[in-house]
């Protein structure tokens, strides 16, 4: 099964290396990176995951 195909993409938030946040769409992931790198001085790297993925607090 392909987890990569269009449709089926999910968006993460990644600080460190580590998976905080998953979105669905490339703008709210983008959007959460800006406001949360604007508020900490933290570089957050947004990236396609796999939509099994999980998260650092799941």
């Amino acid at each position: 099964m392909n987890y990569m195909k269009e449709g089926n993409n999910m968006y993460g938030i990644y600080i460190d290396g580590l998976l905080v946040r998953k979105f669905e769409k490339p703008e709210e992931a983008y959007e959460a990176g800006v406001y949360g790198y604007k508020e900490t001085g933290i570089f957050h790297e947004i990236r396609i995951v796999n939509p099994l993925s999980k998260t650092i607090f799941e």
